[in-house]
């Protein structure tokens, strides 16, 4: 299932990142999770952050029971996602924990 956190800021995302977060998506489907963007375009990040300007993307990773699984549903995902794409999953462990998508062409 796809959803949104309560709260969660989408406007003004653009459509390569949402491009890129229904391929994460579809991956964390086939593993049996939904995939909820927890944050978008608002939100506190660093200055530059890629949130600003629409092209990032936060979605929840706490729900993935095991360490082993997140990384096995991020490295399908980064595959399926190509070059253009950045996903890193930051506060392992802690409530904040997520998967930050970003679209940041190498080209």
């Amino acid at each position: 299932m796809l959803s949104l956190k309560e709260g969660a800021c989408v406007k003004g995302l653009k459509a390569e990142v949402l491009l890129g977060y229904l391929i994460v998506a579809s991956v964390l489907h086939t593993y049996g999770y939904g995939a909820v963007i927890t944050e978008g375009s608002g939100g506190t990040h660093m200055p530059e952050s890629l949130h600003y300007e629409g092209y990032a993307v936060d979605i929840r990773s706490k729900h993935v029971k095991t360490f082993e699984e997140k990384e096995s549903i991020m490295a399908t995902a980064v595959k399926a996602l190509g070059s253009n794409f950045d996903l890193i999953l930051e506060n392992l462990g802690l409530e904040n924990e997520h998967w930050h998508l970003e679209f940041q062409p190498k080209d």
